[in-house]
């Protein structure tokens, strides 16, 4: 990793020292360290079987915290990202009237994303799937703090200045950002998995071509993220086994 000049080390003050900024990164952070300990617990309680999120009332505060601030990011978010059942094409709206599970909310009160559609929204099916990975995919992404892919480099060198040029930090920055890695893997796994559309959604041309947008819009943004932190990660793992940090 080429080190920074004076100009760029002047710059990245600048924008750490920037309120809004700085509380991003806060924010970032104690995400990433609920993440870490998360994993830390699951690790070391082999004898329960592994679940792939710790029940809430388990959770410390800063865990809770951050689970909390995950929920409100999915809330605001669904307007403009995820599924819409109200701007969906008549015939969709109608079968999630007559199929959809009472109280579900679009998933959002199971922690696992877990629907019980009937019909052809019925568990494993693409349409279900898609909500339940673009929820995952809010819940995870780091654009909330980054911002857009332009300021990715940026944003990056920010996370890696904060660990203060301290080996220890950036291995513990180095496992999170892995952790981010595999998780990122595994929506892309998800999305590779789909189940088959069933002969009602088929029918709908309307439908279909959402359902393809939407796949195609969720493929994209994920392998973009995955992509720029696994050249990091590799990036950053250099640095380290040549100690240039």
């Amino acid at each position: 990793m080429a080190h920074a000049t004076v100009a760029e080390k002047k710059a990245q003050r600048r924008y750490r020292s920037h309120p809004i900024v700085r509380e991003k990164i806060r924010e970032n952070d104690r995400v990433r360290k609920a993440k870490s300990r998360r994993v830390e617990k699951e690790k070391s309680n082999t004898a329960r079987p592994a679940t792939s999120r710790m029940p809430y009332f388990l959770m410390d505060r800063d865990e809770q915290e951050a689970e909390d601030r995950a929920v409100q990011k999915i809330s605001g978010a669904e307007d403009s990202c995820s599924f819409s059942w109200k701007q969906a094409p008549p015939r969709i709206e109608v079968l999630h009237r007559q199929d959809d599970c009472k109280g579900d909310s679009i998933g959002r009160s199971s922690p696992d994303l877990q629907h019980s559609f009937a019909g052809p929204f019925a568990q494993g099916s693409l349409t279900c799937m898609l909500v339940s990975v673009r929820h995952k995919y809010h819940s995870w992404t780091y654009t909330h703090s980054w911002g857009p892919e332009n300021q990715w480099t940026q944003a990056f060198a920010v996370e890696l200045d904060g660990a203060g040029g301290e080996r220890a930090q950036v291995e513990r920055l180095l496992e999170s950002f892995s952790l981010h890695c595999n998780e990122g893997r595994e929506m892309l796994i998800e999305l590779n998995r789909a189940g088959s559309m069933s002969k009602e959604v088929r029918r709908d041309v309307d439908v279909v071509r959402d359902i393809f947008l939407q796949s195609f819009d969720l493929l994209t943004m994920i392998l973009s993220e995955l992509k720029f932190v696994e050249i990091k990660v590799d990036q950053l793992r250099d640095d380290l086994n040549s100690s240039n940090l």
